[in-house]
């Protein structure tokens, strides 16, 4: 695999993780429940896999990643402010 293939698909990965923590805070403010709730949902499916599973740490990782992204997203204001900073 070339260094420009892995580039692709790291970004394709942060794609999809970007579209998750759209969706759940759509989902948010549509339903009413809380990011934290979401987030610990995230936490808690991650701390379900069990052991036996292929690439459990990997998957764990990207469902934290994601709880956190969706926690953030909930932070308000200040947190959207600190990302277009950095993102701009």
């Amino acid at each position: 695999m070339t260094e420009k293939q892995l580039q692709v698909i790291v970004g394709l990965l942060a794609g999809m993780q970007t579209a998750n923590v759209h969706l759940a805070n759509v989902l948010c403010h549509k339903t009413g429940i809380s990011h934290d709730d979401l987030a610990s949902s995230f936490e808690e499916t991650a701390e379900a896999i069990p052991a036996s599973v292929a690439n459990r740490e990997l998957m764990q990782i990207v469902l934290r990643q994601i709880s956190s992204g969706i926690r953030n997203a909930g932070a308000g204001g200040d947190f959207h402010e600190l990302m277009h900073r950095l993102l701009h």
